[in-house]
């Protein structure tokens, strides 16, 4: 909530279903973080919390996109896409490359073709270049599109 405190104050109608999203997120990033089985439940109410505030008219970048990725890892990709893309101006113009970094991970993991994938991780790239993760995914995914020789 640190990062939405610093930019996302102008949703402050929207902010207890933001919290609450927000909130049961952590409960199940906690849990696969300690290497437990993550709590699904905790997932669906943060997307149903979040799923609200963005109903009720938040167009915060950092929200829109904690949605998708929470449709992401519930294994709904072609809606996280959608929802990736409707969070990308505000996101790259408010936040962090640091949240940047993410957007673009999350796309590349939800991306339907290699070559797709890899295009959206050196996004991620150049919003950290010393991001590890989004290396041996890119190079993953451009091995598997044959365009290894290329990078």
């Amino acid at each position: 909530m640190h990062a939405f405190d610093e930019t996302g104050a102008r949703f402050s109608k929207q902010r207890n279903a933001i919290e609450a999203g927000f909130k049961e997120f952590h409960v199940w990033k906690r849990a696969a973080d300690r290497g437990e089985r993550p709590p699904v439940n905790s997932l669906r109410q943060a997307g149903a919390s979040l799923n609200r505030a963005v109903r009720e008219g938040c167009a915060d970048g950092l929200v829109i996109y904690r949605l998708a990725n929470i449709h992401r890892r519930l294994g709904d990709c072609v809606t996280a896409m959608q929802i990736f893309h409707s969070a990308e101006n505000d996101l790259i113009a408010n936040y962090s490359e640091h949240y940047q970094n993410y957007l673009f991970q999350g796309m590349g993991k939800c991306s339907e073709s290699s070559a797709e994938a890899a295009l959206y991780y050196q996004r991620a790239l150049n919003a950290n270049p010393d991001d590890i993760g989004s290396r041996i995914n890119m190079a993953y995914r451009m091995m598997n599109a044959g365009q290894l020789n290329d990078w």
